[in-house]
C-alpha cells in the first residue's frame, strides 16, 4: 500500500444540483399524488403525473452514486425532462439554464468523480 493516499473526487456542482432538484421534485411527486387522489373535479392533475415526478426525483437522487450507476442517472435525469417539451416553458427554460451553468462550474470534476475503473499506475 501506497505511503501517500489518494484524495476522493469533489461532488460535481451538476451533481449537487440535480440532488437538490431530485429532493424537490419527490417532495413535488408525494404532494401531487396526495392532491390527486383527494381531488374529485375536473381540474386535477392525475396520480400519474405525480408519480411520474417522483420518479424523475429519485433517479436525479441517485446521480450522487459514484461510478456508472451515478452516471447513468445524471445522464437519464438530463434528458428526461428535455423528452417532455409539454411541461411549463419557463421551467424548461430554468432547467436547461442550470444544467449549463453548473455544468461549466463542474467541468473538470465529472470524469473523477464518475469513473468507474480503477487507473494503472506505474
Amino acid at each position: 500500500m501506497s505511503a501517500e493516499k489518494k484524495a476522493r473526487a469533489r461532488t460535481p456542482w451538476l451533481t449537487i444540483g440535480m440532488q437538490v432538484m431530485g429532493g424537490i421534485a419527490v417532495w413535488d411527486g408525494v404532494r401531487l399524488t396526495i392532491d390527486a387522489a383527494r381531488c374529485d373535479g375536473r381540474s386535477c392533475l392525475s396520480i400519474g403525473t405525480g408519480v411520474l415526478v417522483g420518479i424523475w426525483g429519485l433517479i436525479a437522487l441517485l446521480a450522487g452514486v459514484r461510478g456508472r450507476v451515478g452516471f447513468i442517472a445524471l445522464i437519464v435525469a438530463i434528458v428526461t425532462p428535455l423528452a417532455i417539451p409539454w411541461v411549463l416553458l419557463r421551467f424548461g427554460i430554468l432547467f436547461l439554464v442550470i444544467v449549463f451553468l453548473t455544468t461549466a462550474l463542474s467541468k473538470g470534476q465529472l470524469a473523477p468523480y464518475y469513473r468507474w475503473h480503477k487507473e494503472v499506475t506505474s
